[in-house]
């Protein structure tokens, strides 16, 4: 028995992650990335989270980018997330683990870095805007959190398989069907991360009941509210949430702004939710408060350029304290 749950497990992360772009792996030395020796303390410090299939430091992706940070603003403290021991390990933790857990480990640490402890701003890639947005609400221990950058993440929760808009592809066929057998067996939402955000919308009471992160995170269960998460969100100074045009990594693309199907299918933007319209989230109030931004770029998932990336540090993390 053990052996087909863990079958039917792996089934369900091949299916939702199928596609997956490359990650480019280079030379780097394993665990956390170097930190700066001099950080500058006039700038507010970065936490960095990366997305799936990718890993804390590698040297074409967020190491790449801590770089380039670097640059625009010189002698800023960065920190990027690494879950285990070893870059192997906190990329395979981008697919499999329990996210609450991953949640609580990258809250010990980011609480045990000193350069942190007066406050930091965090851009998160992909699921780890998600995760992060769900450091900002669970953190206890956390130092404040100021600003919020994520790109492309999957806030609403995702509903089909990565690059599959082609409704008659018969391996999207396939795994789709995967997916609808087993995304909320009990082992698969203790193993696989991206069965723990996501949403069916076709099948609401199944959601609501098994989902073992989304369904909290995003407070959709009306029985057990958690007042503590719009608080903690509203306690940012700015929310940016960036979509991209052409996305099919995630969908719908628009989940990177809340955004989700109703039981009818139908697209409904976050305004039109209670999860708006209620303030489960603190979402209306940071909207009224003029601290939540909607950005979008063109292209596909995650494709930025370094001038559009420059952008957004510049107009959210330049200003000095």
């Amino acid at each position: 028995m053990l052996d087909l749950l863990l079958f039917v497990a792996l089934l369900v992360q091949s299916a939702l992650t199928q596609h997956l772009p490359p990650i480019g792996w280079g030379s780097h030395s394993e665990g956390q990335q170097p930190l700066q020796q001099q950080p500058d303390p006039s700038y507010r410090p970065i936490v960095l989270w990366h997305g799936m299939g990718d890993s804390c430091c590698d040297p074409d992706s967020l190491e790449r980018l801590t770089e380039m940070i670097q640059r625009w603003l010189p002698g800023v403290f960065i920190y990027s997330v690494q879950l285990g021991d070893s870059l192997e390990q906190d990329r395979q933790a981008s697919f499999f683990g329990l996210v609450s857990s991953q949640i609580q480990e990258a809250c010990d640490n980011i609480s045990g870095v000193p350069e942190l402890a007066n406050g930091f701003n965090a851009i998160g890639f992909s699921q780890g805007g998600l995760f992060l947005r769900a450091v900002v609400q669970q953190c206890l221990s956390s130092p404040p959190i100021h600003t919020l950058l994520t790109f492309g993440s999957p806030h609403g929760g995702v509903s089909d398989i990565p690059n599959c808009a082609d409704r008659s592809d018969t391996s999207c066929s396939i795994m789709r069907s995967i997916v609808r057998t087993g995304v909320y067996w009990p082992w698969v939402q203790k193993k696989v991360v991206q069965a723990q955000y996501f949403k069916r919308y076709t099948d609401m009471e199944q959601y609501l009941s098994k989902s073992a992160f989304l369904a909290d995170i995003n407070n959709d269960r009306d029985d057990s509210i958690n007042t503590e998460y719009a608080k903690r969100l509203r306690s940012l100074d700015k929310f940016i949430m960036v979509r991209f045009e052409n996305d099919t990594m995630i969908a719908p693309k628009d989940t990177a702004w809340f955004s989700f199907y109703n039981a009818q299918g139908e697209l409904q933007d976050l305004k039109e939710q209670l999860l708006y319209k209620e303030d489960r989230l603190g979402l209306k109030s940071l909207d009224k408060s003029n601290s939540l931004v909607f950005s979008s770029l063109p292209g596909n998932h995650l494709k930025f350029s370094d001038d559009q990336f420059e952008g957004y540090i510049r107009d959210y993390f330049s200003q000095k304290v």
